[in-house]
């Protein structure tokens, strides 16, 4: 009788974001005759997501590596008989590879999500990664460019250990536009749509979004800026949105779980991130054949070729993003070639169905001729 496989995700978060989504694809997606996946993370709303699609959920109040967290989570290795750890990110890769050194002893697989700015500085984080990089059986980066930039700004990790493994996502039929979320939003009828998906905070340049949007309402009467998410730049981000005199032109739609409801509502989409790893919300918003502006970072322009799957501009340069939106706007024939031809280039290299057997075989490499007694 065939092995099955117990493979613990460890998320040091409770909202689905990126990473999470990620994590909730490869669960829908791996052989379960093989693998078993049991998914930890620090509680509501994110552990009720994965329990609603009937996934094996286990919380922990904080991934930080105390004594007190540390034996909670050996004590769920050894309970589980987990075979495989599989780390989404710095916080919860640390914690993960103290706990698997102690008692059940398990291979860690570290996954990289993002090009952390801290990575470039004198930071503390950057003094373990450089410490921890080669001690994790192998690291997953989300594209080329995030393993190059890893290899790059820590010259101590060893690029045979880190394998680039793309973030996929499902191919499906698009939801269609449905005018009730419209209202709900507070949005009147034929408004041209601006909009962006993610988590409020410094890395998504939501700030330099407001400030482009302040240029492009100015010339287009009946526009508005959809805003969907939270984080800790929220109010921040209201007041600044305030103070530009935007008004109701911006909605702030908070945090909602059914985005794929949001993206038919939108005219061209938007992610102005300082840093990133390879998106997923961008992916998904070009699945809808959106038009699409990014920023040239990270992952980002294996996604987005100018004039091609979409327009990339300098992080940071709202002037540019402000011309770039006007253009779409303008040139609605430009705008709907460059989101089918967007369509298809993630429905071509980023189905998630096709991508998950390139993780099924590192896991296979990892646990073959493990002794799991």
């Amino acid at each position: 009788m065939q092995k099955t496989y117990n493979i613990l995700h460890v998320l040091s978060t409770n909202r689905l974001s990126g990473a999470e989504r990620i994590v909730q694809y490869i669960a829908r997606y791996l052989d379960r005759q093989k693998y078993h996946p049991i998914i930890l993370c620090t509680g509501y709303p994110l552990s009720k997501i994965y329990q609603r699609e009937g996934f094996s959920v286990e919380t922990l109040s904080s991934t930080s590596p105390t004594p007190v967290n540390i034996l909670r989570l050996c004590s769920l290795i050894k309970r589980l008989k987990i075979d495989l750890i599989h780390a989404h990110d710095h916080r919860a890769s640390l914690f993960s590879l103290i706990c698997s050194r102690i008692g059940r002893q398990v291979p860690v697989v570290s996954h990289i999500h993002s090009t952390n700015p801290w990575l470039k500085k004198t930071h503390p984080f950057k003094l373990m990664e450089m410490f921890l990089r080669n001690r994790y059986e192998v690291s997953l980066a989300c594209s080329d460019m995030v393993k190059k930039y890893y290899c790059l700004n820590n010259p101590f990790a060893n690029p045979e250990k880190i394998i680039t493994f793309l973030n996929g996502i499902e191919i499906k039929n698009p939801k269609k536009f449905d005018q009730n979320i419209l209202n709900d939003l507070g949005i009147v009828p034929d408004r041209f749509i601006f909009g962006t998906v993610g988590r409020l905070a410094e890395e998504k340049g939501i700030d330099v979004l407001l400030r482009a949007f302040n240029d492009v309402a100015d010339k287009i009467a009946d526009a508005v800026l959809l805003i969907v998410g939270a984080g800790p730049k929220e109010t921040e981000l209201k007041d600044l949105a305030n103070e530009l005199g935007l008004g109701r032109r911006v909605i702030f739609a908070g945090y909602r779980e059914d985005v794929e409801n949001i993206f038919p509502l939108i005219d061209v989409f938007v992610l102005p991130s300082r840093w990133e790893g390879l998106p997923m919300v961008l992916m998904e918003a070009m699945s809808f054949a959106l038009p699409v502006i990014s920023t040239d970072v990270g992952g980002i322009q294996e996604l987005v070729f100018p004039n091609e799957t979409g327009l990339l501009i300098p992080s940071g340069d709202h002037h540019q993003l402000a011309e770039k939106m006007l253009y779409l706007f303008r040139e609605q024939e430009a705008a709907k070639r460059l989101g089918l031809a967007g369509q298809h280039f993630v429905r071509e290299k980023h189905n998630i169905t096709i991508l998950i057997k390139d993780l099924e075989q590192i896991y296979s490499n990892l646990l073959g001729g493990r002794n799991t007694c």
